[in-house]
């Protein structure tokens, strides 16, 4: 069996050969490719194949990043029978762009992050029983596809979700200013304080607590431009808290999925209360907290990210 030897998570003091070793293994099942939105905008994705998949895994990276992430949450799955599928969002990775500068993220509505996830899911098996991994702003995504689609995906892990923000009070005027700048034609201006691609960023401050995982993944970017994503636009802000809003809607408690939600205990991006909301709303959900980790919890050291596996790997190791 490809991987049985294979120890989850990589250790940090041998991670990339680890990863590298992974990723030979699996480089005669891997295949690239590309699909034509609905709206004809062009999607890059992989697929690790299976020959007697058990079923199929759709892991949606977080904001600012790419499927070239998570190679070693593939590598994970993939050892436990999944057929696992990566892509990138839109503004993202190879993906079709509204922006010229690869530095900042864009988009006007959050539904077409959950059309991008929609058109991945379409061209699965549907034999195949669908499970998602989804971290930050690819949960709110999720999220919004399952109301679309409360029926298609058997079970979903939502890690740190983008529920919503902690916003400078008064949040309410906040968020009013916010719309008043997009509305003045402002959408594309960068969110005051983000900041564009630095190849040189230090480890201190970057937010990753895993310095071997940071430093391979600001490798792969310093030598692909189209990684360099690093910078929020104020659409792209207003687009987020307009998702938050519709997530707390009736829509979401008609999402027959189970689902399994992961909270940062050091959340400081993600408001605490959010999940309690939420969990009224999904009828098949239950919460575990990561009390050490921070919002990014697949940035974490080795002991996060694997008590983050070992909860997966007893999540979805027997599906229902």
């Amino acid at each position: 069996m490809i991987l049985r030897d294979v120890t989850f998570p990589f250790r940090e003091e041998n991670y990339h050969k680890e990863l590298t070793t992974a990723e030979s293994a699996l480089a005669p099942y891997c295949r690239d490719g590309c699909l034509t939105g609905r709206d004809r905008q062009l999607l890059r994705y992989r697929v690790y194949v299976q020959q007697t998949p058990r079923a199929a895994m759709v892991i949606c990276h977080d904001g600012c990043e790419s499927l070239c992430r998570y190679v070693e949450w593939a590598a994970f799955y993939y050892a436990m029978g999944y057929q696992v599928y990566l892509f990138d969002f839109r503004g993202h990775g190879c993906s079709a762009r509204q922006i010229d500068n690869r530095s900042v993220t864009h988009i006007d509505d959050f539904d077409a992050y959950a059309r991008d996830l929609a058109d991945l899911t379409s061209r699965i098996d549907r034999r195949l029983p669908l499970c998602l991994t989804a971290f930050g702003m690819g949960g709110a995504a999720a999220l919004l596809y399952m109301q679309k689609n409360p029926d298609r995906v058997l079970s979903a892990c939502l890690v740190a979700p983008l529920l919503g923000l902690e916003l400078p009070e008064p949040s309410g005027l906040y968020r009013w200013r916010l719309k008043r700048s997009v509305k003045r034609g402002l959408s594309r201006e960068l969110v005051p304080g983000s900041s564009c691609y630095e190849p040189s960023e230090a480890f201190p401050g970057s937010g990753w607590r895993s310095f071997a995982r940071f430093s391979w993944y600001r490798r792969l970017r310093a030598a692909d431009s189209r990684l360099q994503n690093n910078a929020y636009t104020m659409g792209w802000l207003s687009a987020a808290l307009e998702a938050s809003d519709r997530i707390f809607s009736s829509g979401t408690a008609r999402i027959s999925t189970r689902v399994l939600l992961v909270q940062a205990g050091q959340d400081r991006v993600v408001p605490y209360a959010l999940y309690g909301k939420l969990l009224n709303l999904l009828p098949e959900s239950k919460q575990v907290c990561l009390s050490e980790a921070e919002h990014r919890i697949q940035n974490g050291d080795d002991k996060t990210v694997g008590d983050l596996m070992s909860l997966l790997r007893t999540y979805f190791g027997k599906l229902q």
